[in-house]
């Protein structure tokens, strides 16, 4: 248990230098720069970061998986590892030639950002996809708040040098060459931990090794892309809708504290996940009780977690909803919906992990698939009641996730009844 509160709490802390330094950089550009030049800034940076989630096809996840495996395994049972960052490259290189070969207004969106510099953007961005898996399936976590620092400090001073300048292609520069140092750094780590000769030993682009990642990378990327469609789905039920536009911001304002929520206890089912697939890797009584003891420990922290920040939450919500403007003070208690509608994503993340921990990740999307349909059926049954009809929907929606997983796992034989 202390060590999963320690490495929960560095994970957290690269991904909160990471968050805010982004949050400190926009507070900077928009207060230094002409309106047309940060709305730039903002464009470029979700573009490439959008482009690069495209182009990692679930590797990150499958990069976990294989690093936490590299430790277990030799031979031919030894993870591709070269292979899988070979792919990771690959793909990042099409997607920034795609970008380069598309019209440039596909993606300008008639402000002025480069083709070329968000094509090294993306490029820059996906190189970090495997790094940063392998850190989290290495379970390096003090490095990884190290690198995230490196990067934080960098893009923030960059920020100010652009400012001063009032250029937002020397922001965007900045952004790219921090995500570039922090990669540097991560793939320096992996290169220590493992060494290069199983990383070259592995870059053989086969027919096997394709199978073998694909089998894990195919079912992981399309639960990426149903997760991050789901909620703009929804958005767009919410526009057709009565008050469209207005129940739409609310909407939005909702989901930015449904993710607040979710926040450390998704940091805890990161750490949990490298723990879990080397469990699981020793076929024995005492390990599939030390898998069952890792879930209930990461689904009670996950849940008791985002129970105390609801709790804090709702006793300033009415407080919170007038930061956003008196006309939104008569939906005091919107924050509250969707805070409380998040919290049985919180064991249903965990046990996510140890599903997918135990080759189970096509159950896994079963489950998303499952999540992702009621989530749209639901808003789409009550979108009269405009945002707080999403809030439950998501809720509901949530819960009969969480039920799902969990049969799933105790079927896989991955939770015991009565454990302690």
């Amino acid at each position: 248990m202390k060590t999963l509160l320690t490495n929960a709490g560095w994970s957290a802390a690269a991904h909160l230098l990471e968050r805010g330094s982004l949050v400190l950089v926009s507070i900077i550009l928009s207060r230094m720069l002409a309106t047309e030049g940060f709305a730039a800034y903002g464009y470029f940076q979700m573009t490439v970061s959008m482009l690069a989630a495209y182009a990692a096809m679930g590797l990150g996840v499958t990069a976990s998986k294989f690093f936490a495996e590299s430790d277990q395994q030799s031979g031919d049972a030894m993870p591709p590892l070269g292979t899988l960052w070979a792919l990771s490259v690959l793909s990042g290189l099409l997607m920034a030639l795609v970008v380069l070969l598309v019209p440039s207004s596909w993606f300008e969106s008639g402000l002025n950002i480069p083709s070329w510099l968000l094509a090294v953007g993306v490029f820059v961005l996906s190189l970090g996809v495997i790094p940063g898996g392998g850190i989290l399936g290495l379970e390096k976590y003090v490095v990884a708040t190290w690198a995230s620092a490196a990067s934080s400090v960098i893009i923030v001073v960059g920020a100010l040098v652009a400012g001063r300048l009032n250029s937002p292609q020397s922001a965007m520069s900045v952004f790219i060459f921090a995500s570039l140092v922090q990669t540097a750094i991560n793939s320096w780590l992996i290169i220590k931990v493992i060494g290069l000769r199983p990383l070259l030993t592995g870059l053989w682009i086969g027919g096997f090794q394709i199978r073998r990642i694909f089998r894990i990378a195919a079912p992981m990327a399309t639960i990426s892309l149903m997760t991050s469609s789901a909620t703009w789905f929804v958005g767009r039920i919410l526009l057709s809708g009565p008050s469209g536009h207005w129940q739409f911001s609310l909407y939005v304002i909702g989901l930015q504290w449904l993710a607040l929520v979710l926040y450390l206890p998704g940091m805890i089912t990161r750490v949990i996940f490298p723990q879990l697939v080397r469990v699981r890797l020793i076929e024995s009584l005492n390990a599939s009780l030390q898998t069952s003891v890792i879930l209930h420990q990461g689904m009670m922290l996950a849940s008791i977690t985002a129970f105390v920040i609801c709790c804090i939450a709702v006793v300033g919500s009415p407080w919170l909803m007038c930061l956003y403007g008196s006309h939104y003070t008569s939906y005091h208690w919107l924050i509250m919906w969707f805070m409380f509608a998040a919290l049985p994503q919180a064991p249903a993340g965990v046990l996510g992990n140890g599903i997918i921990a135990d080759n189970g990740q096509w159950a896994w999307l079963f489950i998303i698939i499952v999540w992702f349909v009621l989530f749209i059926v639901f808003t789409w049954s009550q979108k009269n009641s405009g945002a707080i009809g999403a809030a439950l929907s998501y809720g509901l929606a949530s819960l009969i996730q969480a039920v799902f997983a969990y049969l799933v796992a105790h079927r896989r034989g991955l939770i015991r009844v009565g454990n302690r």
